[in-house]
C-alpha cells in the first residue's frame, strides 16, 4: 500500500491511496465466498456452486461491488496508522481499479485543528451589577396576579381591565369594504401599553356585537400609513386580578410564606439571585470571546454546519409537524448564522483544550455535592440521585465547564460596574 497525505489546509486533507494485487487479494478472496452463498448456478444446488465458476461468470462483478467496502477498510487503517483525527464524513474520490493490478483512490476529509494554548490569565472583563429597586418587586407580584387572574364574559368594558376580541375589516378613502382585507379575530387588553393606543382609547367602552370606526397606524410590517377600519366586537372578558392577601400569598408560595413582607422579601432575593446569575454569565461570555480572539485558528466545515443543523432543528421543533415552513429559505438562513456556527464551533474546541490543559477531573464528591441539593428540594434518596447523575452526560459536561470557568474567574481582572452608571453614560454619549 501507497499513502501520499497532502493538506491544501489546517484542517483538510486528501489521503492519496494505491493498493497492490496482494492488498486487494484476501479482501476479495473474502466477497467471493460470501457471494458464493447466495449465487444461484444451472446444475447446482443455491450456494454449493464452484468457487472458480463463481469468480469466472461473476468475479469483476464482485469485486466492483467491494471497492468501496476495501477503501474505507484501508482509510480506517491509515487514520490508525498515522493518528489522525478526522471530523464528519470522509468523500471517497477519484476511483480507478486496474483489474488484476491495483486499486487508487482519493479521500478528502476534514481534520480536527491542531492549536496551543496560550495565555487563559488576566483578561480583562467588566461585570455589570444590577440592584434590585421596590419597583422590579411590585412589577413582579403584579406579573403574578395577572398570571392567577379570572375571567368572565361581560357585555360592555367598564375599565381598562377588559381583553377585547374583535375583527378588523379595512375600508377604502369612502369609507367602503376593501375585499378581502378582514383579519382574523384578535385580542387586546385595553391596559396594556405595548398595543396601539388608537385601538386601546377606541374600544375604551366598547360593547359586544357593535362596531366602532378607527383609525390607526400599523407598528409593524411593511404598511406604515393610517389605516381605516370598521372593528366588530365579538367578545368582551373582564379581567379580576386575585387580592393581594394571606390566601393569594401562601397559593402562590405553596405555604412557605403567608406575610406580604415575607412574600416581598423572597421576590427580591429570586430577582437579586436571576441578575447575579445573569451577571455571572455575562463575564464568564466576555472570557470566552476574549480567549477565542486568542487562539486564532481554522475550523472544519462540517463542524461549523453541525451548530447551524442544530440551530435549525431547535425551528423544526417549534413548528407543526416539526418541519420547516415551506417559504423558509434554509440557505438564507445558513449564510446569517454562519458567524455564530463558526464562533460556536472555536469555542467547542477550545473549551475542550483548555479542560485537558487544565487536566479538570469529575471526582465522586461533585456528584455528591449536587444530590445533596437537590435531594432536600424533590425529595429522592441522596443515593439514587448520585447513580443518575454519574450517568448523565448533560451533567458531567456542566461540572466540567463550572470547573474551567471556576479557575479562568478566579485568573481575570474584573471591574464591577453598575448598571445604571452605564445607561447615565449612554445618555452622555448620545
Amino acid at each position: 500500500m501507497e499513502v501520499i497525505i497532502n493538506t491544501p489546509s489546517t484542517v483538510k486533507i486528501e489521503i492519496n491511496v494505491v493498493l497492490n494485487a496482494d492488498d486487494l487479494q484476501s479482501h476479495f478472496d473474502l466477497a467471493y465466498t460470501k457471494a458464493a452463498k447466495t449465487i444461484e448456478i444451472a446444475g447446482f444446488r443455491k450456494g454449493k456452486a464452484p468457487l472458480a465458476m463463481i469468480k469466472r461468470m461473476y468475479g469483476e462483478e464482485i469485486e466492483y461491488r467491494e471497492l468501496d467496502t476495501i477503501a474505507n477498510f484501508f482509510y480506517q487503517q491509515i487514520v490508525r496508522e498515522k493518528k489522525l483525527r478526522p471530523v464528519g464524513e470522509p468523500l471517497l474520490a477519484d476511483i480507478k481499479y486496474n483489474r488484476g493490478n491495483s486499486l487508487s483512490y482519493v479521500v478528502h476529509v476534514e481534520m480536527l485543528p491542531e492549536f496551543s494554548i496560550q495565555e487563559l490569565t488576566g483578561i480583562s472583563v467588566q461585570k455589570i451589577i444590577h440592584k434590585v429597586t421596590d419597583e422590579e418587586v411590585a412589577n413582579e407580584i403584579e406579573y403574578l396576579r395577572r398570571t392567577n387572574a379570572t375571567y368572565s364574559d361581560v357585555q360592555q368594558a367598564t375599565d381598562e381591565e377588559h381583553i377585547i376580541t374583535f375583527e378588523i375589516q379595512e375600508l377604502d378613502e369612502n369609507g367602503l369594504p376593501i375585499v378581502g382585507n378582514k383579519t382574523e379575530p384578535i385580542q387586546v387588553h385595553l391596559g396594556d401599553e405595548s398595543k396601539l393606543a388608537e385601538i386601546r382609547e377606541g374600544l375604551k367602552h366598547s360593547e359586544v356585537g357593535k362596531h366602532y370606526h378607527i383609525t390607526y397606524t400599523p407598528q409593524q410590517g411593511e404598511r406604515q400609513e393610517p389605516i381605516d377600519g370598521k372593528f366588530e366586537v365579538l367578545r368582551i372578558q373582564k379581567v379580576t386580578l386575585p387580592e393581594l392577601n394571606e390566601e393569594f400569598v401562601k397559593k402562590i408560595t405553596k405555604n412557605k410564606f403567608s406575610s406580604m413582607d415575607e412574600f416581598r422579601t423572597s421576590i427580591r432575593k429570586d430577582l437579586e439571585t436571576y441578575w447575579n446569575d445573569r451577571s455571572i454569565r455575562t463575564v464568564e461570555d466576555a472570557i470566552a470571546a476574549e480567549l477565542v480572539h486568542r487562539h486564532p485558528f481554522e475550523v472544519p466545515d462540517s463542524l461549523v454546519k453541525g451548530f447551524t443543523d442544530g440551530l435549525l432543528e431547535e425551528i423544526k421543533e417549534k413548528q407543526p409537524g416539526k418541519i420547516l415552513p415551506t417559504n423558509f429559505d434554509e440557505q438564507k438562513f445558513r449564510e446569517e448564522n454562519q458567524v455564530y456556527s463558526v464562533w460556536q464551533a472555536k469555542w467547542f474546541l477550545l473549551r475542550d483544550k483548555i479542560r485537558e490543559h487544565l487536566q479538570l477531573k469529575i471526582e465522586d464528591a461533585d456528584f455528591e455535592k449536587i444530590a445533596e441539593e437537590e435531594s432536600k428540594k424533590i425529595g429522592v434518596e441522596k443515593e439514587r440521585l448520585v447513580a443518575y447523575y454519574k450517568n448523565s452526560k448533560s451533567l458531567n459536561e456542566k461540572i466540567l465547564n463550572d470547573k474551567m470557568f471556576t479557575y479562568l474567574v478566579s485568573t481575570a481582572v474584573i471591574t464591577e460596574k453598575l448598571d445604571t452608571e452605564l445607561e447615565e453614560s449612554k445618555i452622555i454619549t448620545s
